[in-house]
């Protein structure tokens, strides 16, 4: 399971929901926990984008909030390769829709 960070995890529902990740033009489905715990994280459906990506420990993916509801979340995800991307340079300032997300 992967922890989302406090920051992204403030704007999302107190509750499970499914959820949608969006890569290179392929989709992955798992759920968001976040009733209960103060650790909101995606269910065991993460381990299978990791291993569909070959994600290692140390890896950073940006994270962007595209519909975020009590019926559906949805994310569209790029990695990083040592920078941010371009389109997503000019809203670090903690104000967008897009989060980086460290793989632990």
């Amino acid at each position: 399971m992967q922890v989302l960070p406090v920051k992204i995890s403030r704007v999302l529902p107190q509750a499970v929901v499914p959820v949608v990740l969006t890569c290179r033009n392929k989709i992955w489905k798992m759920n968001y926990l976040g009733e209960g715990s103060s650790h909101k994280r995606f269910d065991s459906g993460w381990k299978n984008f990791v291993v569909d990506n070959k994600l290692k420990v140390g890896d950073g993916c940006v994270f962007e909030l595209t519909e975020c509801t009590t019926d559906c979340i949805k994310f569209r995800v790029q990695f990083l390769d040592g920078e941010l991307p371009p389109n997503f340079a000019d809203r670090v300032d903690g104000k967008s829709s897009a989060s980086p997300i460290v793989i632990d």
